[in-house]
Order: structure tokens, then C-alpha cells, then sequence
């Protein structure tokens, strides 16, 4: 089994204790650093773990289609290292959930962790329209600020992001070949959906006339011809 943890090295100074947090925290704040603390608004340390971004959701979930809330996934026994991770993910407060993804023939699972948090819209004293940073854990807690300011909340948004973990299997392929699997499982997904579509399409077009003139005959409706489209 090989395991692969995505915890970013060049973080571990910056996962520290109580006392070396709240310097960190009072320095971003003093410089206004507010993109800095939207890191550490729930989390004990700033999050270790990389964007998964676009272009990875999409392989990862061609080929780990199905997920599972870690305490729930029971496909597979998750690795030592791997829990290890879960528990120091839990333990610093870094995600609002946790999952597994998985493939149920091929699992070659991959531990998500995603983010999300949401902002306030609100009209101040003066009537102005502002926004807060996505700061909050609910909207419900986004529009408690909002009343305990003393302002009208307009509306809330929020903002998800998602982050690797961990992935773990007999043999952990570079990004290259799992995008070449992704895009024969997509093919195989959708090849065969879009030949029968245009195979449809394609009798559509020979009996085009014959449909034609029967509207024209009156024979079917303008509803029945868009129909054949």
C-alpha cells in the first residue's frame, strides 16, 4: 500500500500552539491582513493542504466517483498514516466536512476536505450597501452579526473550497496517467450516450420531409414537430 500525504512542508512553522497563534493572528490583523486570517477563522493553525482545484475535481471525480463522510466510508480500511491525518484535520478544525472518494471496482480512495463559509450583505447606518469576507461558518451566524451591529442584512452567500488530503493504493499513478484513465472512464460513460443521441438525430434527419408534410397536412401539431427535434 502506498500512501501520499498532500500536508505542505513548507507550512509546519506556522502549525504551532496557542501562544504562537495569537501573535500570528495579532500581526495579520495589525498589517490588515485579512485574506491571511480568513486561514485561521475556525482553525486552530493556518490549513497545510492545496486547493483541489478545477482540473483535479474533475479526474478525481471521474475516477472516485462515489464519497462518503470519513466515519462512514467502509469500503475499504483507511491506513494508519491516513487516519493520522483525518485526526490531526479534526484535532486543528481545518474542514466543515471530510470525505472519502472512491471507485467501487477500482477504490484507490482520496481524502477531501472541504471549506465552506459565507458572507453578509448588509446595509450600514448611512444606508450603504456593504459585504463582509467570507468569514462565517453558516449564514445563520452571517446574519447574527449583521443584528448584533446593528445592520440590515441584505442577503448571504457562501464560498466552498475543497482541499486534498491523502490518497492511498497498491500503486499511486502521476497526474498524466490519471488523467488518461479519467478520460477513458468518461468515454466510456458518455461515448455511447452521445452515439445513440446522434443515431436519433440521424433518423430524425431521413424522415425529415415525411414529418414535414404531415404538419403542413395538418395531420400533426407544430408541439408534435418541436417534439421531433
Amino acid at each position: 500500500m502506498t500512501i501520499q500525504s498532500f500536508k505542505n512542508a513548507e507550512l509546519e512553522n506556522v502549525i504551532f500552539g496557542v501562544e504562537e497563534q495569537e501573535e500570528w493572528k495579532e500581526l495579520a490583523a495589525e498589517l490588515g491582513m485579512g485574506a491571511q486570517l480568513s486561514f485561521v477563522k475556525a482553525a486552530k493553525s493556518p490549513l497545510p493542504y492545496p486547493l483541489l482545484n478545477q482540473s483535479m475535481q474533475n479526474v478525481f471525480g471521474a475516477l472516485c466517483p462515489s464519497k462518503a463522510e470519513f466515519k462512514a466510508y467502509s469500503k475499504t480500511p483507511i491506513p494508519l498514516e491516513v487516519l493520522k491525518e483525518l485526526s490531526f484535520c479534526v484535532k486543528e478544525n481545518y474542514f466543515s466536512t471530510i470525505h472519502i472518494w472512491y471507485d467501487d471496482k477500482a477504490p484507490d480512495p482520496i481524502a477531501v476536505g472541504t471549506v465552506t463559509r459565507h458572507q453578509a450583505y448588509y446595509k450600514d447606518a448611512t444606508g450603504d450597501t456593504k459585504s463582509t469576507a467570507y468569514e462565517f461558518e453558516s449564514s445563520a451566524q452571517a446574519k447574527n452579526w449583521c443584528e448584533t451591529m446593528g445592520y440590515t442584512c441584505v442577503n448571504t452567500y457562501q464560498e466552498t473550497n475543497q482541499y486534498i488530503i491523502a490518497r492511498w493504493a497498491d500503486e499511486l499513478r502521476p497526474m498524466p496517467e490519471l488523467k488518461a484513465m479519467a478520460l477513458e472512464r468518461l468515454k466510456d460513460r458518455y461515448v455511447s450516450e452521445w452515439s445513440k443521441a446522434l443515431k436519433e438525430l440521424q433518423s430524425k434527419l431521413a424522415s425529415a420531409e415525411e414529418t414535414l408534410n404531415l404538419y403542413l397536412l395538418g395531420e400533426i401539431s407544430e408541439w408534435d414537430l418541436r417534439r421531433n427535434l
